[in-house]
């Protein structure tokens, strides 16, 4: 992955994951032994691109993608920023790991990412649903909580992003979920999950103008996507927290096929970074992505399983 790096807006990033077809090819590897090493490793995993697929057949795309682990439900890194990115589904969401992963790096984010559990896991012990709230006292869920309010204050920001409910043929690549019914359009209502309505305004105005004039993305606001229900858990963490709490969903065909996604990453970091950072100067961090991954010490080391960047 770090070999077939692409080059987007003047920046190097890793690849999003390899196919099996190109390991086979490559290494001289047969599915079973491409099957065998992942489930050995403690920061590969198999993924199906087909189940990201909203309309028309389904083909079955296995590819293998990276994931980076120093927590016992995934990953925490903090960088001393007003804003922590959250990724309550990083092992089930296709495409949502590498996501968010580069917005919170870009935009110099927190960042606190589930890549562990999962409700549909095959192993008990990992048999837990972060982004539908029903074991709150599971240790490593209140873990994963402790690290994302720890320290938070009023003004501070919890944007949890996640892939959306899949919507046949909806126009929107972004969905703002506030907690809103369908076709609630103000940012004030009795419910709202983020409490400062003002800022709110402000960043989905700047948000959906700057992204589709950037990259031709729609965002929504309570349009097509369905209520946010009452153990999600953005509705949860306003509960922990008195910071402000925002839930992003964004589409799977943004996230896995679309040939933007690099500049829409470098787009949502811009804009997450000038309307909500407030501890740090605002201005992407891009010191990372300046040569080839491959040779890089920072993206090696990363690469590398066994590797800690808690501060």
């Amino acid at each position: 992955m770090l070999v077939k790096s692409i080059k987007r807006a003047g920046l190097f990033f890793p690849a999003k994951y390899i196919s099996i077809g190109d390991l086979q090819l490559e290494l001289g590897l047969s599915d079973a032994e491409v099957i065998k090493a992942v489930s050995s490793s403690e920061n590969l995993r198999l993924k199906n691109l087909a189940a990201a697929i909203s309309s028309g057949p389904k083909i079955d795309m296995v590819v293998v993608n990276q994931f980076h682990v120093n927590t016992s439900y995934g990953s925490y890194i903090d960088r001393g920023s007003s804003v922590t990115i959250v990724n309550p589904l990083g092992r089930g969401d296709n495409g949502l790991r590498f996501f968010d992963w580069h917005i919170a790096q870009l935009g110099g984010f927190n960042y606190v990412a589930n890549e562990l559990f999962s409700r549909t896991h095959s192993d008990t012990d990992f048999r837990c649903n972060f982004y539908m709230v029903d074991e709150p006292d599971n240790p490593s869920f209140m873990a994963f909580v402790d690290d994302i309010t720890r320290g938070k204050e009023k003004n501070d920001w919890v944007v949890v992003i996640a892939g959306e409910q899949i919507v046949k043929n909806s126009p929107y690549d972004f969905h703002f979920e506030l907690g809103g019914e369908r076709g609630e359009t103000s940012f004030d209502f009795d419910g709202c999950i983020p409490w400062n309505s003002e800022l709110t305004k402000q960043l989905y105005d700047d948000f959906s103008t700057t992204l589709e004039e950037a990259v031709q993305l729609k965002t929504d606001l309570h349009n097509v996507q369905p209520k946010v229900g009452a153990q999600n858990l953005a509705r949860y963490l306003k509960t922990q927290t008195g910071a402000n709490v925002l839930l992003l969903t964004v589409s799977y065909n943004l996230m896995v096929f679309n040939k933007n996604v690099h500049e829409a990453m470098i787009e949502v970091a811009t804009v997450l970074n000038r309307n909500l950072e407030t501890s740090k100067p605002c201005g992407l961090h891009t010191e990372e992505y300046a040569v080839r991954p491959i040779d890089s010490e920072y993206w090696r080391g990363l690469y590398m399983a066994n590797n800690s960047l808690r501060t």
